[in-house]
């Protein structure tokens, strides 16, 4: 295995396709050179708590995923989730460029096998238990396509160095980057059931990995505009398209115009969930009830959105009830009981 990474930001079509589709069981693992089971155990144990931490409903979502498949995906996030720290660190763009860099040059070191500088990098914990070994491991053991990790990165890359997305095609592709990049590595750990297709398969996690995606961009398009650097992720196209401006959508000063562009990218959203349906029939079926669990949240939260899509610009964060959340918890594991459905 080499050490240079792929020049690609885009998803290829054949990523999830690359190597041998898995089906269950989950496979034995590798062996990483200078890591103990025991370590390497605290390491997965370490990018657990992470997810639980900061991605509650991500993290409730995968609690039907059954072991050693459910934290490969904590790894996947854990190690995600410190990239996402680096950019929106507090600092100027040349420290979190470096510091950018430093994670970047880091992740590709480790998959190639190297792990001797992870303790020892500002680009990630110090000292103690890290994300790493159980990140190069979930790599190695899955074979997350490196075209998925580069993709993974060159979203990060966007964000750590924004600028107002122009077209449609932009935010796409930046959906496919932080959010379709995600499901397929999500895909490759989860396996196949016999038959499935794997370019169909492809297909549909992209498009629920933008969907996802695009759900949170309408959540939280007034607080990435509020951040500091601002961040806007509706297209330049779309807000000229009825008339607004990045500021006049925030400020929700034209209530007709504004309704009708979120009213147009919930569509959008909603498409691509039709596009993604079935997707759980083609995974392997003891992980299928997690990701239907995570489906529902997101897919009720956008028709939250829809509801009342001013309520977006008021303040407060839309969000589901935790009773709502229980409830979608008790029906996935209703189906997770239910062998192949």
């Amino acid at each position: 295995m080499t050490s240079s990474a792929p020049t690609s930001s885009a998803v290829p079509a054949a990523a999830l396709s690359a190597g041998p589709l898995l089906h269950q069981p989950a496979p034995a693992g590798v062996t990483l050179a200078g890591v103990s089971p025991a370590a390497l155990q605290a390491s997965y144990q370490h990018c657990r708590r992470v997810t639980r931490a900061a991605a509650r409903n991500f993290y409730y979502g995968l609690r039907l995923t059954p072991e050693p498949r459910r934290s490969a995906v904590f790894a996947m996030y854990a190690w995600m989730r410190t990239g996402d720290d680096i950019v929106d660190a507090q600092g100027t763009q040349h420290f979190k460029s470096d510091l950018f860099a430093a994670f970047k040059r880091l992740t590709w070191q480790v998959i190639a096998g190297d792990l001797s500088e992870t303790d020892r990098c500002d680009c990630g914990p110090k000292g103690g238990v890290t994300f790493w070994p159980a990140f190069a491991h979930t790599v190695g053991t899955y074979g997350i396509s490196r075209e998925i990790i580069a993709a993974m990165l060159a979203g990060l890359q966007a964000d750590l160095e924004h600028t107002p997305l122009v077209a449609n095609g932009d935010l796409e592709r930046y959906c496919d980057q932080v959010g379709s990049s995600v499901g397929l590595a999500c895909v490759r750990i989860w396996g196949l059931r016999p038959g499935a297709s794997p370019a169909i398969v492809t297909e549909k996690a992209i498009a629920r990995g933008r969907a996802f995606q695009l759900t949170n961009i309408l959540r939280d398009v007034a607080q990435d505009y509020d951040a500091v650097p601002s961040r806007v992720y509706i297209p330049q196209d779309s807000l000229l398209r009825h008339g607004l401006t990045a500021k006049s959508l925030r400020d929700w000063a034209d209530p007709a115009r504004c309704l009708a562009l979120m009213n147009h990218h919930i569509g959008v959203a909603r498409d691509y969930y039709l596009a993604s349906a079935g997707l759980e029939n083609l995974i392997s079926a003891d992980c299928s009830a997690g990701l239907w669990g995570m489906t529902r949240i997101y897919s009720q939260l956008l028709e939250r959105i829809a509801e009342d899509p001013a309520a977006v610009f008021s303040g407060r964060r839309v969000r589901l009830s935790g009773l709502r959340k229980v409830s979608i918890a008790i029906s996935a594991a209703a189906r997770a009981r239910t062998a192949n459905w």
